[in-house]
């Protein structure tokens, strides 16, 4: 006969021959295992003392990688099943390779080419249920913990920024006084579009965010320059929830005030019309009163 479970338990436990078998969990597959094959982790040569890993141990899933972003609901953390069939709709036309989860409310979006990547993290922000969702390009330091993402990405446009300073140097030195400056888009590297800047900025989600910067240009002279926002992560210090703020309550409660005058209306209007039918009638059919029937009499 076989042996039980218990007794492999302990045999395996009287191997390993430690003080402390007690708190040694051995834990046994549950369900059928799965039949495809993974990688031959086999080796002669490794021990388990000293690991170090290198930069040639990573290189090939950093590549691999390197087409995904990463992308977090703010005030909301939806499930797989629904934010896959998201990720399809908005962005599937560029080849989605897959979507999966990396954290609580964290979702790892791996894009076929980096290009599409790209052009993704160029977009900006997208809403889902009128909530931001961050989007960041993978890295291969990246925190991917939702509860330590305190800065998120978002385009500004520097409106009317000079020509001349639309140089790498000079717009990195622009753009750092409004947040952490991490790229310029194609038409502004291209300079197919001179009416704005349009730079990705790395900000903080409780910081200032000023509509007009400073600078001093090479003659020494004092430029201001506007900045707008495509987006702002908006906190809601009602619920303390990102992507509303307390303007969105008054008008839904300005809403609800309008639906309940409407079915207070409705209700009059019912009223009436079960008055009406129940007044009594004479002996034409007509609704009459007691009065018209008293000189009929």
């Amino acid at each position: 006969m076989g042996r039980s479970l218990q007794q492999e338990t302990r045999e395996l436990k009287a191997t390993i021959g430690r003080k402390e078998d007690k708190e040694i969990d051995v834990a046994f597959p549950v369900g059928p295992i799965p039949q495809t094959e993974g990688f031959d982790l086999s080796s002669e040569e490794l021990t388990y003392q000293n690991v170090k890993i290198t930069i040639d141990d990573i290189k090939d899933k950093v590549g691999y990688w390197k087409s995904a972003v990463i992308c977090y609901v703010l005030g909301s953390n939806p499930p797989l099943v629904v934010m896959d069939g998201y990720f399809k709709r908005i962005w599937g036309y560029r080849g989605i390779d897959k979507a999966t989860v990396v954290n609580k409310g964290v979702f790892h979006v791996r894009f076929q080419s980096e290009e599409a990547r790209n052009r993704t993290v160029e977009e900006g922000v997208q809403m889902f249920d009128k909530k931001p969702i961050g989007i960041k390009p993978w890295k291969q330091d990246i925190d991917m913990k939702k509860e330590t993402i305190d800065r998120i990405p978002i385009w500004i446009r520097l409106i009317g920024l000079d020509i001349k300073y639309w140089g790498k140097s000079a717009l990195t030195k622009i753009a750092v006084m409004v947040g952490k400056p991490l790229k310029a888009d194609s038409a502004t590297s291209q300079k197919e579009r001179l009416t704005f800047a349009r730079i990705l900025v790395e900000v903080s989600i409780n910081q200032q965010y000023p509509s007009t910067i400073m600078f001093e240009n090479e003659y020494g002279k004092i430029i201001e320059q506007r900045v707008m926002y495509e987006w702002k992560p908006v906190n809601c210090p009602t619920c303390n929830k990102f992507g509303h703020d307390q303007s969105d309550y008054r008008k839904n409660t300005k809403k609800e005030e309008e639906r309940e005058k409407q079915r207070q209306i409705q209700n009059d209007q019912h009223n009436d019309g079960k008055g009406e039918q129940e007044r009594p009638k004479d002996n034409t059919g007509k609704v009459g009163n007691e009065e018209g029937r008293a000189k009929e009499v």
